[in-house]
């Protein structure tokens, strides 16, 4: 038999109260095998009051003069994920989108809602994203952008009810009421359920599954040290007694406590996992979480001084969603205002929000980009100018714990400038031909190359004055949004132009002389390199201002593209610190804040979504550069 409680709900001050109601949450709570499981407790959050189940698992919480309440006022627009739930809150109809990926970029699940109505949205990522491993949940509401990892601790749950939710709740986003309450389950030897109600009235069937801890194996740690050739990087090996379905390392500095979380690939020998993102000299405590419950003793391992670190300089107090985050970027190309072309000691580096290097290895003469693999294993470094040879370039891939370095990747000798990666793990860049001009090339992760575009006087009209030469692309983006697609601006041109993975041009935006569509209105300006395109339109981009001579004003210009009617607007312009006769970069982070890098005079700055200066990054000079929330799985596409 069940036994009976009487509850009293708390009244929430500041809401408007409707009726008074009587009501009942009833139902079993079961093991996976369906038997019952006696002496489990049933709270509910919003006043704590509990129930406990008997011996046939049966439980009954008996609610008195419940003040319910009116329906929900969405009034603040947001993304959550809560026990395997993510939900949007729509306050007006807005476009709606998540993405979810594994550790190794593979896409696992998307879905869009052009035009969501107003109200609650709920998707049941436990029950339908899977996977059992660490994921990566890339999540919009329209213009705001949420990252999360989530790793699935309790995937074959269930609650069950009477078909009193609104809609399902599996297969795909729902539009739902908002939860009136909270029950807590737990029971000794299970792992704990958090389940949302949408009524007073309502069954509830619980299905809990038994904790592994009290089976828990052996943990053997096999070795653990830095690398020898990455003195930031922690390679941990180790093995388990027991079956492995899911493990990640959590680890941080001793002194901190747990900052990050390193996802294992089970299919690595002795499952092989690098520590990412750690800084120089400082000790780091580890442990090992094996099936979402069974945890290794805490180890610790200290790291050393990187021989080509590169100094930065921070300066300011701003905070943003970048806090906790990395800065992939370069240093030493030798494109300084003064310095010529190609000199300097050039490194590829990643640092951290403090402005501590937790990466650097060297990188090619002249180097302009690096990126990480889609899949987070590698960083890729280019060369900026090939001088005009199809063969003089060198694109160089480095292994992250800098143990394996494939110099002059074969294919890629011609690339200029810039590239990007894809979802396949593919390398994209522009590339230098033999007899003059520019095409879009793209390795393969087997190494196989094919030609995108052909040559860029496919896409756009060469400049009437010239330049350096009738065409100079030098800025290459990838999206993922309209089912994948490119971005490439040309510095002589003054415009860039979107167009797709098979090379068919979709619009030109700025310059003049279009071959296809472009947009009308306000959108000019003198020379520009690194820019981003955002799926509502949102536009941003480094006008570096003037010829290769240098001297001119430096400016991040923001406009907003109309795709209906073709037209764009300016938003705003905010002159930089410095000025950038080359490179020059910008990335709109999930707040509205907007990372500027004006590459020459060695300035990175945060702005805030007022466009004010809040943190500034120095050093010699700067390459393009790309902020990442986590140095593990894929770029998060802001």
């Amino acid at each position: 038999m069940y036994q009976r409680v009487v509850l009293s709900v708390l009244i929430l001050i500041g809401l408007t109260l409707n009726r008074t109601v009587n009501a009942d949450i009833s139902g079993k709570v079961s093991d996976q095998a369906g038997g019952p499981i006696k002496g489990a407790t049933l709270t509910l959050v919003s006043n704590g009051a509990t129930a406990t189940t008997g011996a046939d698992g049966m439980y009954m919480l008996a609610i008195t003069d419940v003040k319910t309440l009116p329906a929900p006022q969405l009034q603040n627009t947001g993304i959550t994920l809560q026990k395997g739930f993510l939900n949007f809150s729509l306050p007006e109809a807005a476009p709606v989108k998540y993405e979810i990926f594994d550790v190794k970029g593979n896409l696992l699940k998307k879905e869009v809602l052009k035009n969501a109505q107003k109200g609650i949205y709920r998707f049941n990522i436990a029950e339908n994203a899977r996977t059992t491993t660490l994921c990566i949940i890339r999540a919009s509401i329209g213009s705001e952008k949420m990252t999360f990892n989530y790793l699935p601790l309790n995937s074959k749950n269930g609650a069950h009810s009477r078909n009193r939710f609104s809609t399902p709740l599996s297969g795909g986003l729902a539009k739902t009421t908002a939860g009136v309450d909270t029950i807590k389950v737990t029971a000794d030897g299970y792992k704990e359920q958090v389940i949302a109600i949408t009524s007073y009235d309502m069954e509830v069937n619980v299905t809990m599954e038994a904790k592994a801890t009290g089976d828990c194996g052996e943990f053997t740690l096999i070795s653990d040290d830095v690398s020898s050739a990455m003195a930031t990087v922690g390679i941990i090996e180790w093995s388990y007694s027991g079956d492995v379905t899911e493990a990640v390392i959590e680890f941080g500095r001793t002194s901190k406590g747990n900052e990050f979380e390193a996802p294992v690939d089970l299919d690595e020998q002795n499952y092989r996992t690098l520590l990412l993102g750690m800084k120089q000299n400082t000790e780091y405590t580890y442990r090992i979480v094996v099936n979402g419950s069974c945890k290794s003793d805490d180890f610790t391992i200290k790291t050393g001084t990187l021989s080509n670190s590169p100094n930065i300089t921070k300066s300011g107090s701003g905070t943003s969603s970048m806090s906790g985050g990395f800065i992939v970027t370069t240093t030493g190309n030798g494109y300084s205002m003064t310095g010529g072309m190609g000199g300097g000691s050039p490194t590829t580096v990643i640092f951290d929000m403090d402005g501590d290097v937790v990466w650097a290895a060297s990188a090619p003469k002249g180097v302009s980009r690096a990126r990480m693999s889609w899949d987070g294993k590698d960083m890729w470094a280019m060369n900026a100018n090939n001088m005009g040879s199809a063969t003089s370039g060198e694109m160089r891939r480095i292994s992250m714990d800098g143990l394996d370095v494939q110099r002059n990747v074969n294919g890629l000798s011609g690339a200029d400038h810039d590239f990007t990666v894809t979802p396949d793990n593919g390398i994209v860049a522009i590339a230098f031909k033999n007899g003059g001009g520019s095409s879009v090339i793209k390795r393969a992760a087997d190494g196989t190359i094919s030609t995108i575009v052909a040559d860029v006087s496919t896409l756009y009209n060469p400049s009437a004055s010239g330049g350096m030469g009738t065409f100079h692309p030098n800025y290459l983006q990838y999206y993922e949004f309209d089912g994948g697609c490119f971005t490439l601006s040309d510095r002589n041109i003054n415009a860039f132009v979107k167009f797709k993975p098979d090379g068919k041009l979709v619009w030109q935006f700025g310059g003049s002389n279009p071959k296809g569509e472009s947009f009308s209105g306000n959108n000019s300006w003198q020379a520009s390199h690194g820019h981003e395109l955002e799926e509502d339109g949102r536009v941003i981009l480094f006008n570096n201002g003037g010829g290769m001579g240098g001297g001119a004003s430096s400016k991040v210009l923001a406009f907003k593209l109309d795709e209906s009617n073709m037209s764009a607007s300016k938003s705003w312009e905010k002159a930089t610190n410095g000025s950038s006769m080359s490179l020059g970069d910008v990335q709109r982070l999930p707040d509205d804040h907007v990372l500027v890098t004006t590459s020459n005079a060695g300035k990175m700055e945060l702005l805030n979504s007022s466009q004010n200066v809040v943190l500034t990054f120095s050093t010699g000079e700067f390459g393009y550069t790309k902020y990442r929330e986590s140095l593990y799985g894929p770029p998060i596409d802001y």
